[in-house]
Parts: structure tokens; sequence; C-alpha cells
């Protein structure tokens, strides 16, 4: 491995130039979370939550249009009377 500094040759497994002692760098490590992983991540985040709110907005829905239902039902029986 070349020294990008002064050139000089080195061995692959150097972490500093011989010739001037300056810091080599190898190829970067890939640290962190592959991309793959964060798009599967977000999709199922997002599925989950999509499921979560269809789920409370089906139940809640459903108290308040029964107790709607009924007052809609109270009024019209009345207007017949």
């Amino acid at each position: 491995m070349k020294c990008p500094n002064c050139q000089h040759e080195n061995l692959n497994d150097s972490k500093f130039c011989s010739g001037c002692g300056t810091k080599l760098t190898n190829t970067p490590s890939k640290q962190g979370i592959p991309t793959w992983a964060i798009i599967v991540l977000s999709v199922c985040f997002i599925a989950i939550g999509g499921l979560g709110y269809a789920y409370w907005d089906f139940f809640s829905n459903k108290k308040s249009n029964s107790a709607t239902y009924s007052e809609i039902n109270d009024n019209q029986n009345l207007e017949t009377k």
C-alpha cells in the first residue's frame, strides 16, 4: 500500500507509513446498519402502525356509531308519536 502523503511503499496491513509516519487509511470498514435492514424495518414499522391504527379506528367507530344510531332512532321515535 502506498502512502498518500509521500508515496512510500508500505505493507498492506500497516497502520502508519514507515517513510513519513502519517496514518494510513485502509478501505473503510462498513459499520452500522445495512441499507436493506433499514428499508425492511421501516416497512415493518409502517405496516404495524397502519394495522394498529386500523384496529383502533374500527373499534372506536363501532362504539361511537352505535351511540349515534341509537340517538337517531330515539329522535325518529319521538317525531312519529
